[in-house]
């Protein structure tokens, strides 16, 4: 499959006096190919390579994700495992400092790819033939093209989400 989506990826220097004199950075597209297979009843693997539409950061990223999709009735329940390779441009634009923005605290640093490990957990119900309930946290644990930047407090995130959402 051909792909774009969002990259919310940014920060805006002036909301976080941690980033000041930092550059703002901006969110941007990601586009490219994508490709899965379901080889178990219950067990597919996803793949996916971008690269930054709007030549934001003039990155790349690569991913692969394997996923255990399990139903009972209207109901669904989806682990899942991945890595996903960052290159240094990515790196670099989001995570980086530049010698202009390094300060006392804040040395330059000039980001390298990294791979980024996942693991997810969503569940949900459908409703009728369309409509569905979802939700799901997601761990990420950075690589340390991405730790060891000085702008960079945390080796891990969790997300959480929590959805609706009308399929044809």
């Amino acid at each position: 499959d051909i792909i774009a989506r969002p990259d919310a990826m940014h920060y805006n220097a002036s909301e976080n006096h941690a980033l000041d004199g930092m550059t703002t950075k901006l969110a941007t597209v990601m586009a490219g190919l994508a490709w899965r297979w379901r080889f178990q009843r219950h067990l597919s693997l996803a793949t996916r390579a971008l690269a930054d539409l709007l030549r934001r950061n003039d990155g790349t990223t690569l991913a692969v994700t394997l996923t255990s999709p399990w139903r009972a009735g209207a109901w669904f329940f989806r682990p899942s495992v991945g890595l996903e390779w960052l290159s240094s441009n990515y790196v670099n634009y989001y995570f980086g400092v530049t010698p202009a923005e390094s300060q006392p605290g804040r040395p330059a640093y000039a980001g390298s790819s990294t791979l980024n490990e996942k693991a997810g957990l969503s569940f949900g119900r459908e409703f009728g033939g369309h409509f569905a309930a979802t939700a799901g946290a997601y761990w990420t644990h950075y690589g340390s093209g991405v730790t060891e930047s000085p702008i960079v407090g945390h080796t891990s995130t969790l997300s959480l989400l929590v959805g609706l959402y009308y399929h044809f």
